[in-house]
């Protein structure tokens, strides 16, 4: 399951730009922008997520419960937009689940170290 970490951060991540692309506003202008703000708080933590670092994913975790309200506010829209949200809400929740087994596997691995 800890090996899930990597492909969902980057399903997640791809999900964010589709989202925007589709759902955005008008102008490609206003969709970099929103897709800036939306992904670039997640790439910070890309070396964190790729050397799987158990302090820096606890820090991550916590991110996500910010995209974790803006996801399921997604789902009450109608539509496509909604079902979009619904996705959302499974990548960043699953992504969470993922994150902190890996900080839970680390903690047990310092323990045993100890």
């Amino acid at each position: 399951m800890i090996r899930l970490l990597n492909p969902l951060y980057f399903l997640t991540l791809v999900w964010l730009m589709a989202a925007t692309v589709m759902f955005g506003p008008e102008g490609m202008g206003a969709v970099a922008l929103i897709m800036a703000v939306k992904v670039l708080p997640l790439l910070a933590f890309l070396p964190f997520i790729l050397k799987k670092d158990a302090d820096k994913l606890m820090t991550f975790s916590l991110l996500l419960l910010f995209y974790m309200g803006y996801t399921t506010m997604l789902c009450f829209k109608p539509g496509v937009e909604g079902v979009s949200g619904i996705v959302g809400t499974v990548l960043v929740t699953v992504l969470l689940v993922v994150s902190q087994l890996e900080v839970k596997r680390q903690g047990k691995l310092r323990k045993a170290q100890a």
